[in-house]
């Protein structure tokens, strides 16, 4: 079958072209011909271009990063920037299915392209609509009446519907009448030597005496981490996608590592002695690598999606409310073959899903 992925697949976030990377992988290797339907927001162009002219520097760390899109995020379609181009080209694809997600495609209050994350833009007949590990991105459903019932409508017409989160599966059935089943986000479809022989066999696998942190938007964190760091004679390195360095904000103790390589970010996390964040996919990438990791919390319910995995391994106890409650947390050791055990079964069962869909 040949099938598109409409997914976050231009953004400048590590978890969001990882994601798109397993997802295309696993799906291909069910063997179907997989593309990524390139729709990118047209005020993106603008974003960019005014990024790219702030300096030298920043116009170095976009391409670096967008290196991987190039190598790995293959075939792509022809870009769709408005709703009018992708109605009219969209037929001119001859996709037998379409697979919207993972990430926060439904989130209601970043719907920077209409509705076409629910798939608006696909006739009823012909095409097989799927969810892959959608998610809401929040823990309660806000949009509007109006778009309620128009989303309601279009995810009638899904063949197959799946999400990312325990609280996806109840806003699905409480305000859409949908039932639908809880996956693993594409990231988790393959285990630790997927990613190591692949994305990672050129870089050496030389763990250090540092803590690593993404930290998305908490700077005031990240500085007592530093203090946290320091205390025991320990490296500090910050992982950033952020464009703008505020000057002054961080401790000379930490490497503020901005525009690096995909590969290089998840080379920092398989070689650090701890890990601490409160990013999604950091978090995936700390258990696929068996890392002591802490989760910092997020204020109003952005961290659902974090809850569902560790309920799921049995590490709740992992996700703290401030930096300083790191302690206990880090040292305490992890069984990690019960949790790659648990992994792999609902590993199993996503993949299971995938493959009733095609």
């Amino acid at each position: 079958m040949k099938i598109g992925i409409l997914t976050f697949h231009y953004a400048k976030n590590y978890g969001a072209v990882l994601q798109t990377y397993a997802l295309l992988s696993k799906i291909r290797e069910l063997g179907h011909d997989v593309w990524i339907i390139n729709r990118i927001p047209d005020y993106t162009n603008l974003l960019r271009w005014l990024y790219h002219h702030l300096s030298y520097k920043h116009i170095w760390g976009w391409l670096r990063f967008k290196q991987f899109s190039r190598q790995y995020l293959l075939p792509k379609t022809k870009l769709y920037q408005t709703q009018s181009s992708i109605i009219k080209g969209f037929p001119e694809e001859n996709f037998d299915a379409v697979v919207v997600g993972s990430d926060q495609v439904w989130r209601w209050n970043w719907r920077m392209v209409g509705l076409n994350y629910f798939l608006d833009f696909i006739p009823q007949e012909g095409v097989k609509k799927i969810s892959y590990a959608a998610s809401f991105g929040l823990s309660e459903w806000n949009d509007t009446p109006q778009n309620t019932a128009l989303i309601k409508q279009l995810l009638q017409s899904f063949a197959k519907v799946s999400v990312r989160e325990n609280t996806g599966v109840e806003i699905c059935k409480n305000y859409f009448d949908r039932e639908a089943e809880l996956v693993v986000d594409p990231t988790l479809l393959f285990a630790r030597d997927f990613y190591e022989s692949t994305l990672l066999k050129e870089y050496p696998l030389q763990e250090n005496n540092r803590i690593v942190s993404i930290m998305l938007s908490k700077p005031k964190q990240s500085i007592e981490l530093s203090r946290w760091a320091k205390e025991r004679g320990m490296e500090h390195n910050e992982l950033s996608c952020t464009y703008v360095e505020e000057p002054g904000l961080f401790w000379d103790t930490i490497r503020h590592l901005q525009h690096i390589t995909v590969q290089e970010w998840l080379n920092e996390i398989r070689n650090a002695k701890y890990v601490v964040t409160n990013s999604f996919h950091a978090t995936v990438f700390a258990l696929l690598f068996e890392k002591p990791f802490v989760v910092v919390d997020l204020p109003r319910g952005g961290s659902n999606r974090i809850e569902t995995l560790l309920e799921y391994v049995g590490l709740e106890n992992h996700l703290v409310k401030d930096v300083r409650d790191i302690d206990n947390v880090l040292e305490q050791k992890i069984d990690y073959p019960s949790i790659y055990a648990k992994l792999d079964e609902i590993r199993k069962l996503s993949i299971g899903f995938l493959k009733s869909c095609f």
